[in-house]
């Protein structure tokens, strides 16, 4: 059994969705987007207990109290077993398919209490899930509210103390037990705990209103209170030269620890959900942990912020929300082949493009430094208004991130900035005229961005902007433009020095120094692109 679909509608102000399920679900966008309410709203259909319902949703869910609420999953891929377990419930397909949808509407008369209800629509009845049939989901959902310390500490109901309560004791019953009763002798024949209950005796009698004798207190270990040999009892790894208790490792340990027992903890579950899996963990880490997630048995779902994680998956499976909290997703016919190398060859830069609510495209870090120097000096704040500025590596790869980014792939607001030289093949990729590439928010610059700021700034700024550099002096200036005098440099030759590959960023950084608004807004390509984002 597998989640195909998950629906929501008028739920915790999220654009009403339906988004598809492949083999793995990633949840990726900025904070308070709504990554962890869809999980959430998973937990609900899937695995919260009936007594729990009740409670599950409250009225700051609803975007719209005046309407119903919908929460939905679709369920695909049922073995024999698990279409016996509902055998009313089944659409017979084929393929088979189980749908459980949660229903819940505030009380109009006193617009608070919430009534919820969850169900099988397809099924002809009325009947909520069974808890025999919630156990056959086989859902199990992980947290980022989870406490490292309480997960592998000896607190009833941690990771740790769940493990232990599930093993099969029957063996070795006789011979705990004897452990038991050993303790509770030792405790009674220690003389310094005997004259520990002589003091506690003698100052219960002073507060209490009976007399209290050394032979009314007791000392009992928690494994005899609670008749469980194993209260108490926590597990140990080797740190140096002692042993010690796995709370008491460094966070990253714990993570790890806890992210692994978790699982084991859950080793019937084939429908995982996890949210932050990446907490505390080196981006090493998060990748190893990635890589286990997307090979175990079963289907995980992971909300994450993690560009490590996010290079481990694919394309399709990864769902996007961006600061408008729609979610989008490859459509399932999309030619994700070159989609799938570009997560690989740009995988740790991801997840900002694509939770951005505008995306400019520029071939490298040196474009970069230019387009968010001058739009600092046309006073515009990309990041507040949620533009990315995204580095191609290369004008050759603008098809692989039109096919990702744009209207066949996430269906991102696009903009880019391309030279002289490129225009034709950019042009053919979007089917238009190379004349129509404004009009498709593409600005060119002619011939290319060295050429463009150069023309803007002059001959004399920008030659005093690059000896102002630490990194320039007059003397590699004047050799890379093959004159003796700094009189007979063009501004043909600085454009020629300033795009050198060696040289392109070291002398963007340089002209950034020299900006001001009026300069800034003369680089034409780079003012057009900034403006088309910040119209959007």
């Amino acid at each position: 059994m597998r989640i195909e679909k998950l629906i929501w509608e008028n739920y915790r102000r999220l654009p009403d969705a339906v988004i598809d399920v492949r083999d793995h679900l990633v949840l990726v966008g900025p904070n308070d987007s709504g990554k962890s309410s869809v999980l959430r709203a998973v937990q609900i259909c899937l695995g919260m207990p009936g007594p729990q319902l009740g409670t599950a949703l409250e009225l700051r869910d609803f975007t719209d109290p005046s309407k119903p609420l919908k929460l939905g999953v679709r369920l695909t891929d049922l073995d024999q077993n698990e279409r016996a377990a509902f055998p009313d419930e089944v659409v017979p397909g084929p393929p088979p398919l189980l749908r459980v949808v949660v229903d819940a509407e505030i009380d109009p008369d006193d617009g608070e209490t919430v009534t919820l209800r969850r169900g099988f629509p397809d099924s002809g009845h009325s009947r909520p899930p069974s808890r025999a049939q919630l156990a056959e989901f086989r859902w199990a959902y992980i947290p980022a509210t989870r406490s490292l310390f309480r997960e592998l500490g000896t607190t009833s109901g941690s990771v740790v103390q769940t493990l232990l309560a599930g093993l099969d004791l029957s063996a070795d019953e006789a011979a705990l037990n004897a452990a038991i009763v050993a303790m509770t002798n030792a405790l009674d024949a220690s003389g310094a705990l005997g004259e520990f209950r002589q003091e506690i005796s003698e100052v219960l009698s002073d507060a209490l209103p009976n007399e209290v004798t050394v032979e009314d207190v007791g000392l009992k270990s928690a494994a005899e209170m609670q008749k469980d040999p194993l209260t108490g009892v926590t597990v140990t790894v080797r740190d140096g030269d002692h042993m010690a208790p796995l709370a008491e490792q460094s966070d990253g340990i714990r993570a790890l620890t806890a992210l692994a027992l978790l699982t084991m903890s859950k080793k019937t579950a084939q429908i995982v959900g996890i949210d932050e899996p990446e907490t505390h963990l080196h981006p090493s880490a998060q990748r190893s942990v990635a890589a286990t997630l997307r090979s175990a048995q079963g289907q995980r779902l992971i909300a994450t912020h993690s560009p490590a994680i996010v290079s481990q998956m694919h394309p399709s499976e990864i769902v996007a929300f961006g600061a408008d909290r729609r979610p989008r997703q490859l459509r399932a016919d999309a030619p994700i082949g070159q989609a799938e190398r570009a997560t690989r060859h740009w995988s740790n830069r991801l997840i900002e493009p694509l939770t951005a609510r505008h995306l400019l495209l520029v071939e490298g870090p040196s474009d970069r430094i230019l387009v968010a120097s001058v739009a600092s000096m046309l006073d515009i704040d990309l990041d507040r208004r949620g533009v990315a500025i995204f580095e191609l590596d290369s004008c050759d790869f603008f098809s692989t991130a039109y096919e990702l980014f744009g209207p066949e792939g996430f269906d991102l607001p696009l903009s880019g900035l391309v030279d002289e030289d490129a225009c034709e093949a950019w042009a053919e990729i979007l089917g238009c005229d190379e004349s129509e590439l404004e009009g498709r928010s593409m600005f060119v610059c002619r011939a290319d961005l060295e050429d463009e700021y150069v023309r803007a700034l002059g001959r004399e700024i920008t030659v005093a902007a690059l000896l102002a550099s630490p990194q320039i002096s007059e003397a590699a200036l004047l050799q890379g433009c093959g004159v003796t005098s700094l009189g007979d440099i063009t501004e043909e030759m600085l454009a020629t020095y300033c795009r050198h590959k060696r040289r392109k960023v070291r002398a963007a950084l340089a002209i950034t120094t020299a900006l001001t608004p009026d300069l800034g807004a003369l680089i034409s390509p780079v003012a057009a692109l900034i403006q088309s984002a910040d119209a959007t």
